[in-house]
């Protein structure tokens, strides 16, 4: 069921950036053409023959697994600008992309680099799961979870409330998706911190993902159809 999910996850956001490629050589927003990349990328590193190709490249100390996490980082930078803005969300704006929010990335992707640093990795590893017995490698996974939670906090409350509101189906469907993909980040967060990483841990990860992948894509269809229905109110009244 995990590699299921791993696949579906992989397949979607590298045929949703694929759809976005056009639009972005003609100048259009490059924003979530980035973001599904990067969650291609990010999936493809805990595919074994991926990483350890990529980690070979970059000396085969597992740094692959430090820009894994990094690049998970620059998703949810990317969800939370985007989620915020779509759902209209002042505080989530102010706690994502202001001084605030960016204070918090800065010193939580210092920490997670700090203790992959300090961790002892000296040969490749996929999900270091060779190394998973030391400490500052468990303490290395569990900060690199928490700017993913702390995203999903800050815009929980906006996509959860959005399924029960009046308004077009399309932005309450996204809603749906995004409030149960930030659940399943809190949760799996959660898990990290109280048991261990496992299967269990890995399919809410991907399931988190799928969820936001294909809740983000509710959000940009609906604010198309959105432009298109204020640009020509005649026709959305037939």
């Amino acid at each position: 069921m995990t590699d299921g999910l791993k696949w579906a996850v992989f397949a979607l956001c590298l045929a949703l950036a694929a759809s976005r490629f056009q639009a972005v050589r003609r100048g259009g927003s490059r924003a979530l053409f980035t973001g599904f990349l990067l969650v291609a990328a990010t999936v493809a590193l805990n595919i074994g023959s991926a990483y350890g190709a990529v980690d070979a490249v970059l000396g085969g100390r597992n740094y692959a697994n430090l820009l894994l996490h990094l690049m998970l980082y620059g998703v949810f930078v990317i969800l939370g600008f985007k989620v915020a803005a779509a759902y209209r969300s002042r505080l989530g704006s102010r706690l994502t992309r202001g001084p605030a929010g960016m204070v918090v990335l800065a010193v939580l992707a210092a920490v997670m680099t700090a203790f992959f640093f300090a961790s002892d990795v000296p040969t490749s590893s996929v999900g270091l799961g060779r190394f998973a017995g030391q400490r500052m490698v468990q303490l290395y996974s569990q900060a690199a979870l928490l700017y993913p939670a702390y995203v999903a906090a800050v815009l929980l409350g906006p996509v959860a409330a959005a399924p029960f509101r009046p308004g077009r189906p399309l932005s309450r469907a996204a809603g749906a998706l995004l409030g149960i993909g930030f659940v399943l980040v809190l949760v799996s967060t959660g898990m990290a911190f109280t048991t261990c990483f496992g299967p269990m841990f890995a399919r809410l990860n991907y399931g988190a993902l799928l969820s936001v992948a294909v809740g983000l894509t509710l959000v940009r269809f609906d604010q198309r159809l959105n432009r298109r229905r204020r640009s020509n109110p005649l026709r959305s009244e037939q």
